[in-house]
């Protein structure tokens, strides 16, 4: 069974209809990356701002850049990065499963993308995970050409990928052991073959790190220095208790299942049993646990996205059981559709929520917190954006009571291009500072948009709006002009 473009296309169009209108508000990190890349976009001296500010890699920042010189609404542009990777995620997933096994499990694939939620969120959303994952894709399907072709134009063109991917995210680095995976699916093995390939991986590494090297080097400490937060070093794991390491990794798994469910999970599990082309299982299989053991193992901070760019492969394997029953089966072929329509129901009914009903999403509680009901989501911003806008024409200031995230950088990414609109975010407000500000920026009106904090008895003010987030743990955000 093969699977036209037309096919492809219609799954690209999916993504692409869904995640224009996609019910999550801006979220904590959208705002951050859309605020760096208005800068870079007004003017390319700031392009190292998320390095310098945050020890993050630039690529995600940049791309975002070039969508704000064509798209003008902010979060539309950042967004929509992520959607078409989204769509080259659905094409090299496409040509890996019909490398490896035939377009019909191709086909299958990239249904299971297109609907399985964890996947769906992220090809929404202006994070760097999503680029990630494309490149992480591609880096496994150019390994796989490697292994079975060994041209040096794909040995290039993967380490101009692992490339990209290592100016996106210190993760990349595990793109790298696609290469000696390739082993496993050799057809030719001889010495010459093996002396090529070892060859070839080589010129791509090398190419890869010169790309790091060239983009990044005078960053690489800031970068250790943000990786720090983040994994622990060995001396830290060989002082962490092992039951820590284990709880730890257990939620890690917790998170796996809950946005991949037992019919992807166990299916993945089954392929080693009954998908004949073992040694491509095996390649799979070792794609999803090399990054994700040490992962979880030296993991100190970890979020669900972090394993974005490691699960896909297990949709392979998915599908390639799914088709194989569908084959042996050949008497019973309607019994056997009507089983994989029940089994994936739970994905179809989560993107129903998702799309109508997102608070009664069943996703991992760190999720829900980020996402809708915890401080680092946007819920309500479009009800501050509809308050101000009907106040930019005059020289408006409007001070928040955080530095930094949702509330000072998604207004800011609204009103960037508004000379009369001044958005500063602070540890705290007091009457000095909007006393400062006021006369800074000869605003005409000065408001307060508070979370936390509470109004010092010394700035008169008066309450113009309230804005109800959800969420037992959540604060509304009000609103307050200084009078």
């Amino acid at each position: 069974m093969d699977v036209s473009w037309f096919n492809i296309g219609r799954r690209i169009v999916f993504i692409y209809t869904n995640n224009f209108y996609f019910p999550f508000s801006l979220v904590f990190d959208e705002a951050i990356y859309i605020h760096w890349a208005q800068y870079v976009t007004h003017d390319w001296v700031w392009r190292n701002t998320s390095l310098t500010l945050d020890g993050k890699q630039p690529l995600f920042i940049w791309l975002v850049a070039l969508t704000l010189k064509i798209i003008q609404q902010p979060i539309i542009a950042g967004r929509v990065v992520s959607v078409f990777c989204g769509g080259l995620s659905l094409v090299g997933l496409y040509q890996i499963s019909k490398r490896l096994f035939n377009g019909a499990v191709g086909l299958i694939t990239i249904i299971l993308y297109s609907f399985i939620p964890f996947f769906l969120i992220y090809d929404g959303l202006a994070l760097m995970d999503g680029l990630l994952l494309t490149l992480s894709i591609y880096a496994s399907l150019l390994s796989i050409h490697i292994a079975l072709r060994q041209r040096w134009f794909i040995a290039i063109s993967l380490g101009l990928i692992i490339g990209l991917g290592l100016l996106t995210k210190s993760g990349a680095v595990f793109f790298i052991l696609f290469l000696p995976l390739g082993i496993l699916i050799f057809e030719n093995q001889t010495r010459v073959v093996y002396g090529k390939f070892i060859s070839l991986s080589f010129l791509a590494v090398m190419l890869a790190k010169g790309i790091e090297y060239i983009f990044l080097h005078d960053y690489f400490k800031i970068i250790a220095n943000k990786n720090s937060e983040f994994v622990m070093s060995a001396t830290q794991f060989l002082h962490t208790p092992f039951n820590q390491i284990i709880n730890h990794a257990w939620q890690i798994n917790s998170w796996i299942f809950r946005y991949l469910g037992i019919s992807v999970l166990g299916l993945s599990i089954i392929s080693l049993f009954i998908v004949p082309k073992k040694r491509y299982v095996v390649y799979l299989l070792c794609s999803v646990l090399l990054p994700l053991v040490p992962f979880m193992l030296l993991s100190k901070q970890a979020y669900p996205r972090h394993l974005l760019f490691m699960v896909w492969p297990l949709l392979i394997l998915t599908s390639s059981v799914v088709v194989k029953i569908y084959e042996k089966m050949k008497l019973k072929k309607l019994w056997v559709i009507g089983v994989i329509i029940f089994l994936f129901i739970p994905y179809v009914y989560n993107d129903w929520l998702l799309l109508f009903n997102p608070l009664q999403t069943n996703l991992p509680e760190i999720e829900h917190w980020q996402l809708l009901t915890g401080e680092p989501s946007g819920w309500g911003i479009d009800q501050l954006y509809q308050f101000f806008d009907g106040h930019q024409d005059i020289r408006l200031l409007i001070l928040t009571d955080n530095p930094i995230g949702i509330l000072p950088d998604g207004m800011a990414i609204r009103y960037f291009n508004k000379s009369q609109v001044h958005v500063v975010g602070l540890d705290q407000i007091d009457k000095t500072a909007v006393t400062r500000f006021t006369k800074d920026y000869q605003a005409q009106e000065t408001y307060l948009v508070l979370s936390a904090q509470t109004v010092p008895n010394e700035i008169h003010v008066h309450q113009e709006l309230e804005i109800e987030r959800p969420g037992k743990r959540n604060k509304n955000w009000r609103v307050y002009k200084v009078i």
